[in-house]
């Protein structure tokens, strides 16, 4: 007998992670993208050409729907130093460009995201104030309308350069720095609004490092506390609290790949910063209900870092 497929036609398919903005070799003059690639999680293989975001951007702030990828802040040029509040969108099984969703309350790079099938949660990063400082601030938007950014709630603490990752009830931030590099992991419930909540620790202090999770275990890989980079990956169990554990390595030491693009089986890293001098195009992907070494997946079109990333079918989603 014949059972039709369950959801809309938008949704049908997933398993896809998308790769957008990001800079390259860290020595001037460097050049920023504004190119999104993509690729099927399931499968191992290279990114194929998605389209292309408004500007050239970096150090952006991503997160998705089961439909939509929606990019915000970031930095838009690195001389004179300027910085963006504009979230933009596009369709995640279609390819193109990415069109205008609305702005954040204040331009913003840095931040760590996590996201639900409906609401999208920016928090903490750095605001172009002066001092270019960091902030506790949480905001959210509602994925499926277009608008600008409502407040949240508060951090424990200022932090830029953390990582996000979510089960479709919490959201949970690590690591970062204010300005001494953090271990702190903390928790939301995205669905309310409020404060942050501790949730426990990583195995080590570190700042831009990457994470993603499965509907049930969150994972922190890479980062770098001066002059160490790590190639570490920690796990935590999201439903409860406590410390992270070890789960096992990535190829090599990486920093500034903010994000992991996952499903409820993979988290696949893309691209990053080894060692101050080279960024790199490759990616790699672990099993996240497993402990282990990372395995290659293929390559980037383009070598970048501090670049975002997000997927259609993360933890997040249900």
């Amino acid at each position: 007998y014949f059972v039709p497929p369950s959801g809309t036609t938008e949704q049908r398919g997933r398993g896809r992670g998308l790769i957008a903005g990001g800079v390259d070799v860290p020595s001037a003059p460097s050049t920023q993208f504004n190119s999104i690639e993509y690729i099927t999680i399931s499968s191992m293989g290279n990114a194929q050409d998605f389209g292309d975001l408004i500007n050239s951007i970096t150090s952006v702030g991503s997160l998705s729907s089961p439909t939509r990828g929606i990019f915000a802040g970031g930095l838009t040029s690195p001389s004179p130093i300027t910085y963006t509040n504009e979230i933009q969108y596009v369709t995640t099984a279609s390819t193109g460009n990415a069109v205008d969703f609305g702005n954040l309350t204040a331009d913003r790079r840095y931040m760590a995201t996590c996201s639900s099938n409906t609401r999208g949660v920016f928090m903490g990063g750095e605001e172009e104030a002066s001092p270019q400082d960091p902030t506790d601030d949480i905001k959210f938007i509602t994925m499926a309308t277009l608008g600008d950014a409502e407040e949240f709630g508060n951090l424990t603490d200022a932090t830029e350069l953390a990582a996000g990752c979510s089960s479709p009830t919490r959201g949970i931030i690590g690591g970062g720095d204010n300005p001494a590099d953090t271990n702190r992991i903390e928790f939301i419930t995205i669905a309310s609004t409020g404060d942050a909540t501790n949730f426990g620790e990583l195995t080590e202090d570190r700042t831009s490092l990457c994470a993603g999770s499965s509907s049930t275990r969150g994972i922190f890989a890479g980062g770098r506390n001066a002059p160490t980079n790590y190639n570490i990956i920690d796990y935590i169990t999201i439903a409860t609290t406590g410390n992270a554990q070890d789960f096992g390595d990535l190829t090599s030491t990486i920093n500034q790949a903010f994000n992991i693009m996952s499903n409820s089986i993979r988290g696949v890293r893309s691209g990053g910063n080894p060692n101050g001098a080279t960024t790199l195009n490759s990616m790699e992907y672990v099993t996240i209900a497993s402990t282990g070494n990372s395995q290659d997946f293929g390559d980037l079109i383009q070598a970048r870092r501090e670049h975002a990333t997000c997927s259609d079918s993360h933890g997040g989603l249900s």
